[in-house]
């Protein structure tokens, strides 16, 4: 089973994934997470893709798509998370997984209002240590700038500033909205809300998918 986690930049794709694939059996695999790692490692991929990322613009397609497939393609079920990002990735998709056997089962919608968008990605801190996520307007650190867990120092990534979460979030209108119309075209769309906390957010993102008869409690039917 393969499923696709679509939403703007901020709606909180990678959490409820994460969440997602423990509970049904799949492996969460996140485009962002793996340029991340790319960039980190200073690999040629990675340096290409650094110079989109940073002005938080898409990286180009043909970048994406091998990259996230060799990942897909690799092991078993998926939850996609921030992959596909464009029309085209999201057609070319269902010829690539079919190679092996396999189709895009449900596409799963998060919304949330822009403002609170902004908010979530401008407030966003991950501690060096630990990497336990806070957000300075809606779960705060007990003591500013250190992690509750650890006590490590918390960072804010170079592009969660205003400008760069209004561009991605206009990108995201541009090039990526357009794909839910396509997923709702192939009758696979189920739009969630995501405003609330992230198990509120769950326990409706699991029911939406119930209704298509995909999980039941515990993982995959």
């Amino acid at each position: 089973m393969d499923i696709v986690l679509m939403g703007p930049p901020g709606v909180g794709k990678g959490t409820q994934g994460v969440v997602l694939a423990e509970h049904a059996g799949l492996t969460h695999v996140a485009s962002g997470d793996l340029f991340r790692a790319h960039i980190r490692d200073e690999t040629e991929l990675g340096l290409l893709a650094k110079t989109f990322v940073e002005r938080g613009e898409l990286v180009p397609d043909r970048i994406v798509t091998d990259m996230v497939l060799d990942r897909v393609l690799a092991g078993g079920g998926t939850v996609l998370d921030g992959f596909p990002r464009t029309l085209h990735q999201a057609q070319d998709l269902p010829g690539r997984l079919s190679t092996a056997g396999r189709r895009i089962d449900a596409a799963v919608l998060l919304t949330a209002p822009r403002q609170t968008l902004l908010r979530r990605i401008v407030g966003r801190q991950t501690c060096r240590i630990c990497q336990t996520a806070f957000n300075v307007f809606y779960q705060p650190p007990r003591q500013e700038a250190l992690c509750d867990l650890c006590g490590g120092a918390l960072h804010t990534r170079a592009d969660d500033n205003m400008e760069t979460a209004r561009h991605r979030l206009d990108v995201y209108e541009q090039q990526t909205r357009p794909i839910a119309e396509y997923y709702r075209s192939e009758g696979l769309l189920l739009e969630v809300d995501g405003l609330g906390d992230p198990g509120e957010v769950f326990s409706r993102l699991v029911d939406a998918l119930d209704l298509l008869s995909i999980l039941e409690p515990g993982g995959v039917r």
